[in-house]
């Protein structure tokens, strides 16, 4: 028990002594004014006096500091622990003085209505609804990768120009009238049997064929030394019916031998519109049985007058190779002479820089087919470029060479590079450099679009 509490227990003992003994008779119990302690009914100690007689004490006197005289202990047992930070002091101030000193049996429910459910409604939800989409509508297209594009072989044009000179003629068989001999066949039905051959195997190689003959084939005096106005057939992919229609009977080859007009024609464009423009590999292969016949001043009279010189003959296929035509020449039989056709091929730009001899059908197409194998679609440096899949500037582009960036050399003025030479049809070329390491094997190449071009200065 503490002081306090001893302190109160020992007031209400003598109070309580004093009481059994001073209220009997009337007498005397106190002096008048004395004062002594007394207990109030919420346990606090109060004063009481003496009556003026003496004869009793007043009542307590617990002054005006009640702190809620209710003397039930009222512990509040709703024990909800409430940790909500409301300071509930239950101040509960019903004065609720009830100075009777029982231990408050008193019903009064206290219900301590304190409705405080205190439910601590704080509702942030704080979802945090900050939809930072940020969809970023740069729609700058930044395509800057290698993209697996086929780069395919840019198209290969083939014209064969094929003499149709008197000496080119099957002989006659006398005794079945007709231009069969068997044993002497002549150069012209080997040649028409070999090019019937080289049309029909090549159909879909991707090679586009033409084919020319010279001299022409009618024409009175004209035709002895005169070439056609256009190509018989433009080059054109597919296209074997048609050339091999275009083959004349075996009686026709007449006429001199204009092989330098003929190779003058290929200068012009509208001659030859398909085999000699920009976005193809254009090559001739010209095939004779003998040597000029007709020099250089009768192309358009065509009227026979002299010989080309071997050094004419060279300087008109460089003129064809610096317009991007590349020639090969093939020489069929005894009568031909080697240094105006080596003077050709020499000058051709070709990898073969001497004539191909031929002297019979097999001879002939093995000739032909060396010269389209050293110019196949695959092993040329000219390639088709497809658009790329999206827009961007035509000139951001590179191309690669089993993944190393091979510089853009505009003109291929350092052969190192590589060069437009149709940027609107997307053909494109390897320059000299290049162009040799690709045919030194198999290789990946492949196109990057929308980066820096890297070019040599």
């Amino acid at each position: 028990m503490d002081c306090l509490a001893k302190t109160i227990a020992l007031l209400v003992g003598m109070m309580v002594l004093e009481a059994c003994e001073g209220n009997g008779g009337g007498d005397m119990i106190c002096d008048p004014g004395e004062t002594q302690l007394c207990v109030c009914a919420n346990i606090i100690p109060g004063v009481q006096s003496c009556n003026a007689t003496g004869t009793g004490w007043s009542d307590c006197d617990c002054g005006d500091t009640e702190l809620s005289t209710d003397t039930d202990t009222d512990i509040d047992a709703d024990t909800d622990m409430d940790t909500d930070a409301d300071t509930d002091t239950d101040t509960d101030t019903d004065t609720d003085i009830d100075a009777d000193t029982d231990t408050d049996t008193d019903a009064d429910t206290d219900t301590d209505t304190d409705t405080g459910t205190d439910t601590d409604t704080d509702t942030d939800t704080d979802t945090d609804t900050d939809t930072d989409t940020d969809t970023d509508t740069d729609t700058d297209t930044e395509l800057c990768d290698e993209i697996d594009i086929p780069v395919c072989c840019a198209p290969v044009a083939v014209a064969i120009l094929q003499d149709m000179s008197y000496s080119m003629a099957p002989f006659y068989n006398y005794e079945t009238g007709a231009f069969d001999d068997t044993d002497n066949p002549g150069n012209w039905s080997i040649a028409k049997e070999a090019l019937m051959q080289i049309f029909t195997d090549y159909e879909f190689s991707g090679y586009e064929f033409g084919l020319d003959f010279y001299p022409k084939a009618s024409g009175g005096s004209s035709a002895i030394c005169g070439t056609n106005d256009s190509i018989i057939v433009d080059c054109a992919a597919n296209q074997a019916p048609t050339l091999v229609n275009a083959l004349p009977a075996n009686d026709a080859p007449r006429g001199a031998t204009p092989m330098y007009c003929e190779l003058e024609n290929f200068l012009f464009a509208i001659y030859a519109i398909e085999c000699i423009r920009e976005a193809v590999d254009s090559y001739l292969i010209i095939v004779s049985d003998g040597p000029d016949t007709c020099g250089i001043d009768t192309c358009e009279s065509g009227s026979g007058g002299g010989e080309a010189t071997s050094e004419q003959l060279g300087d008109i296929t460089t003129d064809l190779f610096s317009q991007g035509v590349k020639t090969f020449a093939v020489g069929l039989g005894p009568g031909v002479d080697p240094a105006q056709l080596n003077a050709i091929a020499e000058n051709g730009g070709t990898e073969y820089p001497e004539f191909m001899p031929a002297d019979d059908l097999e001879s002939l197409i093995t000739a032909i087919e060396m010269a389209l194998s050293s110019i196949a679609p695959s092993a040329a440096c000219d390639y088709q470029v497809p658009p790329p899949p999206v827009e961007v500037d035509p000139n951001d582009v590179n191309f690669l060479i089993d993944g190393a960036v091979v510089p853009r050399d505009e003109g291929c003025t350092q052969g190192q590079g590589w060069t437009w030479i149709d940027q609107e049809n997307g053909i494109m070329r390897f320059c000299d450099a290049a162009c040799e390491t690709l045919q030194e094997g198999y290789h990946t190449i492949t196109v990057q679009y929308g980066c820096d071009p890297v070019i040599i200065d």
